[in-house]
């Protein structure tokens, strides 16, 4: 049996025992097979995975597909498909010693193409070709088995010819080839990117510094087994510098470096991670196939511009007379804004500028490491300039830095260096002013023979001193010599005032100008001069020789007008001013006054135009009539304006009256006040035509009113004997005009009645004519003034309807019924107008109101209340006619709206409960229905509304019964204490018993309790060795209003982490006492921290509580508390002082092997606590202490003594053991310190050696 099985097909079932060709096709992924059988061979598909043939493979129920003979040759040897075009081959014979023919298979049915018999290039034919395989380059590679002349051989054949090509014989002992296969060639290639000498694959890559160059370096190797052309590399991010490098050739396992390439690409370093990636190409020497690879490579570009500059530019205050400008910045000296600070490197090239904010600091950031110069710029002390008559202060004041003067004093400038990452904000320019304040005032009039007061003020307004006194010259008041009329000395702040007099003579009539000059005398503080200050104050006083005078006269215009005004006419009036005296009038103010209550200003005189008026007040105001005009008013010269007015309102005592108030003449003269007053009464009159609107229905007369009056300021009167004329539009059904006939009554009145058979609207319009004291009056329904407007009456068809037609009520809860009222003008019905009168009857029990008025909307209300069960019905109606309840046009008098009253109960469970705060609680409201034989479920739908008194808040304010009567609302509380919720229906029940009669106070009631837990310390620091104590506090709230109380008998758990040296747990032993309080004391002998934490549980008003500090610990709870245990040391160098001086110097080394003795006492008395010896070093170190007094004993070794004691001013290099004892001491040393100052010095004296002789023959040498 074969692994292949057996398959049907045309042949019927065959066993496939005998399967001598084999083939994959490359395209489609599928393995194919020939089966060897006398006849014909067939062609089948075989699973790779499991060995066996593919069922169905060439169509439902067909297994296989016979081959085709071609030329009788039955046999195929071998099968071979085209990995480029999918094409399958075979070679067949007969037996292999007959000729071989190349033919094409048709995979899907078997059918064959004959190519030709397998020949060389002479011709000869080539004998059993028992193998055959494409390459992947797509040449179809042929081998021979054992018969034949050309036995054992590999053949390349040429798949359109046959025509085989012998590439030579297999080697013994190589026999029989009855398959062939070909190995796939292998093209592949790597690069390998590297930065700035890094393999940096990953970011961030190295670290280089913006602007700075960088070198990427590329390696590339040839990785597979056919040698590669055309080898290019390029950058994704280097456009410019693409190709990198080029290799025309580059064999199986080479690189670049292997055949003299160097690939190299340069670029400038930018701020930021950088990322570019490399990509290398190659085309296989055989196939054409093109193989690449990637390869990133990063690096992290940082900004060199780190360095920063800057910091302050401030006023140099004078604070008193022993603290003057002295370059120090004090408190309270205010910074300088706006000022230009200019920034230059070190060739003195200008770099940036700045200009100083509100709070005077300047700022210079991205600046490179160096020495740069900062400059107050020179266009600040220009004219117009910031700091124009400003001087620097003294530089490099006091001791301090960051608060003196860093700027020369004439240059304005300050060196500073900055490396990288510094910030150098001490760079400050302290600066001060000088300056002097003239202020001169006098009279600004006198009158000729009179002296002139001035008072002169002088201020010191710069921050130094005034020295050799500030001199004030005038030259009108002292005109002799230097005309100085005032010296003294004056520091800064300080303001002196003075005054002087003088007389004017009489050739200085009109304007007399004099101007005062002061002169300061500045000081650097270091004595030296500053240029002098001054200022100038001028006066003008005005000297009075002659004396002006005006007439005033108001009138109206035309002369000879009514002095009866009628509201609604327009009136006019004259005002002329003439200057009567020997001056000419330069300011000439006017003022009119009128009845506001009867006048309003048009704004509309003749020129000039008026400054401002006021029609609320009365008043119009003209400040300077003759400048507005362009013109002063000369002597004789008359001015004229004219004053229009509407006359708006009635007055009995009407007024308008002109005033010339503070007028002046060109010398500052003034005059008496002047004014003219003109009298007259204005009178109203009005006509009204009421109602002004009003609905009736079809059929009904309607009567029009109108009332005509009089006002001439003492109120309305009607006014008798008119006959007013009304005019109806359109034309009625019919009219009676009493007003026309008759006239108007005492009351001032008289009638119009009008009536129409059919719907629509008529407009009524009424006028009169007559006049008051002589003066015409004409007044119409134009809605002007007191007028009315025109009035409608509208005839319309109606419609009633009353809701809701019918509804079930808790007998003595209120029912409200709504009435609309609609109206149909001819277009169809929409709502009547407001006011509208709707009546209401009752049939039935229970009791309702007679009747309602309309709303905008035509609707009103009507309340029905009933004590008893039964029915009610309520009929509506509007003017008699309309009554219905459905809103039909047609409906009787007989329709009406139906109340059904009922009994009804609610509960509200559970009627008691107790939660945690926080926790949310349901009730559950059922309400019931008794329609008079017995409660039953009330249907769904009806509304259960809750009101909550005491503490949280609830869910919603309102729940809607589902079909069993019943709904939900939730109740939450963040703090303890009572609850108490009632339900109700309507209004009216409100019970937690279910009961019908119960209370509007029945109701459901909550009890909300809390509990916290704490522990103190919450945080603490104790020496080691030293006992702490952890304190547990546990309160509970029952709800009952007491708040949190201590809760006595509870063990709650305490855990101590990481565990310490020693725990006593009192809260596990003893349990909490009479303040709800534990303790547990812990102890520890080294460095460390320890968390505490603490939970209890406990009963609180029958709920069980749970509280634990390390989640929900309560009110007024705590988290966990930590411990912190802290311990010191001390010690630092025993060294070897070649010079002896007690100074640790560069060149002295530590000694080794020195012993050291701690003592816990400040004299190194009694036992040693703990003997060390110096390391290799020299140094030694005592830790793990507690906060204490301590010494330290060092011993000499042979030879050596000890350094001078505490030589120099550092602690940190001096020897501090006692020459004599070796003892370093007393030493405090504070809690969680480390103090390394205790050093001891030693040194040896080395002998001098010699030999002294007798030179017994002079010649200086022993011998």
């Amino acid at each position: 049996p074969s692994t292949f099985g057996s398959g049907n097909g045309s042949l019927g079932t065959i066993d496939f025992n005998d399967v001598d060709g084999l083939s994959f096709d490359p395209i489609t992924g599928t393995l194919y097979g020939t089966v060897r059988r006398s006849g014909n061979d067939l062609l089948i598909q075989i699973d790779p995975a499991t060995g066996a043939h593919v069922p169905d493979a060439f169509g439902p129920g067909v297994d296989y597909v016979r081959i085709q003979k071609v030329a009788g040759l039955p046999d195929v040897d071998d099968i071979a498909v085209d990995p480029v075009t999918g094409t399958m081959y075979a070679s067949v014979n007969n037996g292999g010693s007959s000729d071989n023919h190349l033919v094409i298979v048709d995979k899907t049915n078997g059918n064959v193409t004959d190519i030709g018999i397998i020949k060389d290039a002479g011709g000869n034919n080539i004998q059993d070709i028992e193998g055959l395989a494409f390459f992947n380059d797509g040449n179809l590679y042929g081998s021979s088995g054992k018969n034949g002349p050309t036995t054992n051989a590999l053949y390349r054949i040429d798949k359109a010819t046959a025509v085989a090509t012998l590439i030579g014989q297999f080697t013994d002992p190589l026999r029989d080839f009855e398959g062939l296969g070909c190995l796939t060639a292998n093209a592949s290639i790597v690069v390998e990117k590297s930065t700035n000498g890094q393999d940096a694959d990953d970011p961030p890559g190295p670290t280089i510094g913006a602007g700075q160059p960088v070198t990427w370096t590329y390696f590339v190797r040839n990785t597979g087994n056919i040698t590669l052309i055309n080898v290019q590399v390029t950058d994704d991010k280097l456009p410019a510098q693409n190709p990198i490098c080029t290799i025309s050739n580059l064999g199986p396992g080479q690189s670049n470096l292997d055949v003299g390439v160097t690939c190299q690409a340069t670029g400038i370093a930018a701020v930021g991670q950088y990322t570019n990636t490399a990509t290398v190409s190659g085309e296989s020497i055989s196939s054409g196939q093109v193989v690449t690879d990637t390869d990133p490579s990063h690096y992290n570009g940082i900004d060199m511009h780190t360095a920063a500059i800057g910091n302050f530019v401030w006023h140099d205050l004078h604070h008193s007379q022993t603290h003057e400008v002295d370059g120090i910045q004090d408190g309270g000296e205010p910074g300088l804004a706006d000022v230009l600070v200019e920034l230059y490197d070190s060739s003195h090239t200008l770099v940036m500028t700045d200009t100083t904010d509100a709070s005077g600091f300047y700022h210079f950031d991205n600046l490179l490491p160096g020495t740069y110069t900062v400059k107050i710029a020179d266009s600040n002390f220009a004219a117009g300039g910031t700091l124009e008559g400003w001087y620097a202060s003294p530089p490099n004041q006091g001791s301090d830095d960051t608060l003196d003067s860093d700027g020369d004093r004439n240059t304005h400038e300050a060196t500073v260096t900055v490396g990288l990452n510094e910030t150098n904000d001490n760079t400050d320019f302290g600066f001060f002013r000088t300056g002097v304040s003239l202020q001169k005032t006098g009279t600004t009039a006198v009158t000729l023979g009179n002296s002139i007061t001035y008072t002169f003020t002088v201020e010191n307004t710069g921050d130094v001193v005034l020295h050799g006194g500030v001199s004030v010259y005038d030259p009108l008041i002292n005109p002799a010599g230097d005309h100085e009329i005032w010296n003294h000395i004056v520091w800064p702040g300080e303001v002196y005032q003075f005054t002087r007099t003088y007389t004017p003579s009489a050739n200085q009539c009109g304007d007399l100008t004099n101007t005062a000059t002061a002169v300061g005398h500045p000081l650097y503080p270091d004595g030296s001069s500053l240029p002098d200050v001054t200022d100038q104050a001028s006066w003008t006083v005005t000297v009075n020789c002659l004396q002006p005078d005006l007439t005033l006269d108001k009138s109206f215009k035309p002369a000879g007008h009514l002095t009866t005004l009628i509201v609604g006419d327009t009136v006019s009036f004259d005002v002329v001013i003439t200057n009567t005296g020997n001056t000419t009038f330069v300011y000439l103010p006017l003022d009119d006054y009128f009845d506001k209550q009867c006048l309003t200003y048009t704004a509309k005189s003749s020129v000039p135009q008026e400054n401002q008026h006021n029609n609320a007040s009365g008043t119009i105001q003209w400040l300077d009539l003759t400048f507005s005009n362009g013109q002063d008013l000369a002597p004789g010269q008359a001015f004229t304006t004219t004053i229009n007015f509407d006359v708006t309102g009635a007055s009995a005592n009407g007024f308008n009256t002109a005033a010339v108030n503070g007028a002046l003449d060109e010398f500052g003269n003034g005059i008496s006040d002047l004014a003219d007053t003109v009298n007259f009464v204005c009178a109203d009159a009005s006509i009204e035509i009421t109602p002004d609107v009003a609905v009736n229905q079809v059929g009904s007369s309607h009567t029009f009113t109108v009332t005509v009056r009089q006002n001439l300021g003492s109120g309305w009167v009607p006014v008798q004997g008119v006959h007013p004329s009304v005019s109806i539009s359109p034309t009625p059904g019919s009219v009676s005009d009493g007003c026309a006939s008759a006239g108007t009554d005492a009351n001032g009145q008289c009638t119009v009645v009008i009536n129409s058979n059919s719907v629509g609207t008529f407009t009524a319009h009424a006028s009169v004519d007559f006049d008051i004291n002589g003066a015409p009056v004409h007044r119409e329904t134009d809605g002007n003034g007191q007028n009315s407007g025109d009035a409608t009456k509208v005839y319309v068809d109606a419609r009633l309807t009353l809701t809701p037609p019918q509804a079930a009520n808790q007998i003595g809860q209120d029912h409200v019924f709504t009435a609309t009222l609609e109206f149909d003008y001819g277009s169809g019905f929409i709502p009547a107008p407001a006011g509208e009168t709707i009546t209401f009857s009752l049939n039935g029990v229970g009791s309702i109101p007679g009747s309602c008025t309309t709303n905008s909307s035509g609707q009103c209300t009507v309340t029905l209340t009933s004590g008893d069960t039964g029915l009610s019905n309520v009929t509506a109606s509007w003017q008699g006619t309309i009554t219905t309840a459905q809103g039909s046009i047609s409906a009787t008098a007989g329709d009406s709206a139906v109340k059904h009253w009922v009994d009804a109960r609610l509960s509200l469970e559970p009627p008691s409960a107790v939660n945690e705060v926080n926790d949310t609680h349901v009730f559950t409201a059922t309400l019931e229905f008794d329609y008079g034989s017995g409660f039953v479920p009330a249907p769904a739908g009806e509304t259960i509304t809750f009101s909550l008194s005491g503490v949280g808040s609830l869910g919603a304010g309102s729940c809607t019964t589902d079909t069993n009567g019943r709904c939900t609302v939730t109740l939450d509380s963040s703090a303890t204490g009572q609850s108490s919720v009632t339900a109700s229906w309507n209004g009216q029940i409100s019970t937690n018993e279910g009961l019908a009669d119960a209370g509007a106070s029945d109701s459901a009631d909550k009890t909300w309790v809390d509990a916290s837990i704490r522990i103190d310390p919450q945080t603490a620091t104790n020496n080691v060795g030293e006992s702490h104590t952890f304190t547990v506090t546990v309160q509970a709230d029952d709800g009952t209003g007491g708040g949190m109380a201590p809760v006595q008998g509870v063990h709650p758990s305490v855990s101590i982490n990481p565990t310490p040296g020693s725990v006593s747990d009192g809260c596990a032993s003893a349990g909490t006492d009479a303040n709800g309080q534990c303790t547990v004391v812990i102890n520890h002998t080294t460095a460390g921290q320890f968390s505490a934490d603490a939970s209890v549980t406990l009963n609180v008003a029958g709920l069980s509580v749970t509280r634990s500090t390390a989640g929900n610990s309560g009110p007024g709870g705590s988290g966990p508390a930590t411990k912190t245990y802290v311990s010191s040391s001390l010690g630092d160098l025993v060294w070897e002082d070649l010079n002896a001086d007690g100074i640790q110097d560069g060149n002295e080394n530590g000694i080794p092997g020195v012993t050291v003795a701690l003592y816990d006492n400040g004299t190194c008395a009694g036992s040693a606590l703990s003997i060390t010896t110096t390391d290799n070093n020299g140094s030694y170190l005592f830790d793990n202490l507690p906060a204490g007094t301590y010494s330290v004993h060092f011993t000499l070794p042979s030879g050596y003594h000890f350094s001078p004691a505490n030589q120099g001013g550092d602690d940190t290099t001096d020897s501090d053991p006692n020459t004599t004892s070796g003892c370093a001491g007393p030493i405090t040393l504070p809690a969680n310190t480390s103090d390394l100052t205790w050093d001891a010095g030693q040194y040896c004296l080395n002998p001098i050696l010699g030999t002294v002789f007798e030179d017994l023959n002079g010649d200086q040498q022993q011998g």
